[in-house]
């Protein structure tokens, strides 16, 4: 770094612009050099500091930031906006913008930038093509593609061995052709036949007409579309999880604890806000925590959580409740129940809107859902029914009212392979999920059973934090058996 001396020998901060040679100055000779030259005038000098090193400063008058290069033959020199303008009117000369400094070092190096500059724009394009759709989308297009390139191929070695009617198509064609020059030679062509019409279709009108082709296949278009419809059903498209997490939001406080199932450890994480007492959350596909709800004043806010950035996003709120149960869905978030009545909502996770769904059948205070292969299926405190949702048609089906024994009691209900699975008092029922009306049932500890999220199903095992007592719970779902887990006991992962 060059080094700015004052005449006196201390280090230089100012300099003069009036004279003819300009002179560094320091604070204490200031006065003096005024006294001198009193039509004079002192400006700061320009000082690089360590955290400047990487600023580019103007060659010519190594004062102004730099927002140019001039390129010369085998180098060149950073230019403001200024000297630029001064250098561009004397002396025609090639200047780029100075983005391009660690690039070019010479005219040598100026085809790069062009190259660059397209390669940027092509890498631009297909980072959107790629990202700007949300991960179902492109899925969606890659099995349509998939479904396209085999159906080509399958048509293409079919169409190889085809013989059909070739026989007959040939006699046709040369009866066609023969006709066609034929017809040529006459002063009133013949349109009654196809060889004639063809080639007056193409004299007057310049384009040729519809031909018949004689075909004895017939083709089902509703067939081919039902087929179709059921190919995207067969192969559902769905989410691979990356990990297999329990979230527990510590109420009233700032900590958010992040427990990985897989590796039995947890993770701590400070936020710059305390969380609502008694709100409910859900795990998006994309890795954020949906949060929302609670009692006190903040109980209708919504929040976007990325644990791992330690960052949250308020969204539109909702209507404000306690008790309610989540569910994400092709983009949208399903909220149901509560202790404000028989509310259904649903958030678009896209548009920041929500929607008012079919009020739920009853009142439903703590409220579990599940996903099912036709739809959501819900029960919960206070509700001796279990109901089925309609996604596509809004609507609720009853399923059947087995739970009166346990109407007062919390539930908490959850599926896995085609199992749905209701923890109830001191039961644990469990039925196929396309035949609701056959139950079985196995003793369990009378635990209360409700949880403010769904829980997550690693390796046949459903683990859960309970509502009241924060520890957790993991149901083997092949043996029944429960195991409690003390969350400070789990060790903190490295």
């Amino acid at each position: 770094m060059e080094t700015h001396k004052c005449n006196c020998g201390k280090q230089g901060t100012f300099r003069c612009i009036a004279c003819t040679k300009k002179e560094i100055l320091c604070l204490e000779c200031i006065s003096g050099h005024l006294a001198q030259n009193p039509l004079d005038s002192i400006i700061p000098l320009r000082v690089e500091h360590k955290h400047e090193t990487n600023r580019n400063i103007c060659g010519v008058c190594n004062e102004s930031p730099a927002q140019h290069l001039q390129v010369f033959d085998s180098n060149t020199v950073p230019l403001c906006k200024t000297c630029k303008k001064n250098i561009s009117l004397n002396n025609p000369s090639v200047f780029i913008p100075i983005k391009w400094k660690d690039i070019v070092t010479g005219s040598k190096d100026i085809n790069e930038i062009y190259v660059r500059s397209n390669c940027v724009t092509r890498a631009l394009e297909e980072a959107d093509k790629i990202y700007s759709k949300n991960p179902r989308e492109n899925a969606v297009i890659k099995m349509r593609d998939l479904i396209i390139k085999n159906s080509n191929k399958i048509a293409e070695g079919i169409l190889n061995t085809s013989t059909g009617n070739i026989e007959k198509n040939s006699e046709i064609l040369r009866t066609i052709k023969k006709d066609i020059e034929q017809q040529s030679l006459k002063k009133d062509i013949d349109t009654n036949i196809l060889g004639g019409k063809l080639l007056m279709s193409i004299i007057q009108f310049g384009v040729p007409c519809d031909l018949p082709i004689e075909s004895s296949y017939q083709i089902n278009e509703d067939e081919i579309k039902q087929t179709v419809e059921k190919l995207y059903k067969k192969f559902e498209i769905k989410t691979i999880k990356s990990g297999f997490y329990v979230y527990l939001f510590t109420p009233g406080k700032q900590n958010l604890t992040k427990i990985d199932v897989e590796k039995m450890t947890r993770k701590e994480f400070i936020f710059d806000r305390n969380w609502t007492f008694e709100a409910s959350w859900h795990e998006l596909e994309n890795g954020n925590i949906f949060f929302c709800g609670g009692n006190g004043q903040n109980n209708s806010e919504v929040l976007i959580v990325d644990v791992t950035n330690r960052s949250v996003t308020p969204k539109k709120n909702f209507i404000g409740r306690s008790g309610h149960s989540i569910l994400e869905k092709h983009g949208n978030v399903y909220v149901f129940g509560g202790n404000k009545g028989n509310i259904a909502e649903k958030y678009s996770l896209i548009a920041n809107e929500w929607e008012q769904l079919t009020d739920l059948p009853m009142r439903i205070s703590r409220i579990s859902i599940c996903e099912i292969h036709n739809g959501i299926f819900m029960t919960g405190i206070d509700c001796q029914n279990v109901f089925v949702y309609n996604m596509a048609a809004n609507t609720y089906t009853d399923a059947g009212s087995h739970l009166e024994p346990y109407r007062n009691k919390n539930k908490m209900v959850f599926c896995h392979e085609d199992t749905i699975y209701c923890m109830c008092g001191d039961k644990l029922f469990y039925c196929n999920s396309q035949r609701l009306n056959i139950w079985s049932e196995v003793e369990i500890p009378d635990k209360d059973w409700w949880s403010y999220s769904k829980p997550v199903i690693y390796r046949n095992c459903a683990y859960f934090i309970k509502y009241f007592v924060r520890n957790l719970w993991q149901l083997d779902l092949k043996t029944f058996a429960l195991n409690e887990r003390i969350i400070c006991d789990i060790p903190i992962s490295s």
